[in-house]
């Protein structure tokens, strides 16, 4: 709820001017692994230490780019999306249109 009010009072930057600016490839490759009780660890090779966990599959973008803005160190200000869409190899995309995504 706060974040929806500071960002109707502070609009984010444009994805792509997020990524530039901060210097975030725009290729990245991630792992996802999924336990048993539901919840998805995210992790890349590419970003050492990077990791984050979702509780289910709607909630694996906001989880990624909450990680990505700590990781690489942008100010809230900026935004909050630096991805708004994520390829998964062999699963499809997954948007903030469509956050569901189904795992084989």
């Amino acid at each position: 709820m706060l974040n929806k009010i500071y960002r109707f009072l502070y609009p984010g930057k444009n994805p792509f001017e997020i990524r530039k600016n901060f210097n975030i490839p725009e290729n990245i490759k991630f792992s996802l692994e999924m336990f048993s009780d539901g919840y998805i660890v995210i992790s890349s090779d590419e970003l050492p230490g990077f990791i984050s966990e979702a509780r289910n599959s709607s909630e694996i973008l906001d989880a990624l780019n909450d990680a990505l803005m700590v990781y690489y160190d942008v100010p809230k200000k900026y935004g909050d999306v630096a991805f708004p869409a994520l390829n998964i190899e062999g699963h499809g995309t997954i948007s903030y249109q469509n956050k569901k995504i189904q795992f084989a």
